[in-house]
């Protein structure tokens, strides 16, 4: 799954640079963490447990991650 809104997505700013993916100004939005959380439930609904979530250094996957695994009981 993708990571959900980033505050940097929210202003339309694009960064590649994987040294600043880390910053906490990379990390999600409001919209970014009822997306993550919306989509834990549709997941939930259809009977999809993951075992184990994996995810990049990149601040708004660290949130999604951490939303992930604490909505659905998973192991990082």
């Amino acid at each position: 799954m993708r990571a959900g809104q980033s505050l940097l997505e929210e202003e339309d700013i694009l960064s590649t640079n994987p040294l600043f993916l880390t910053n906490r100004d990379d990390a999600l939005t409001t919209l970014g963490v009822v997306q993550v959380e919306d989509v834990c439930t549709e997941l939930m609904t259809k009977g999809i447990n993951p075992s184990v979530v994996k995810y990049s250094l990149a601040s708004k996957c660290i949130d999604s991650a951490n939303i992930v695994a604490n909505r659905m009981m998973v192991r990082t």
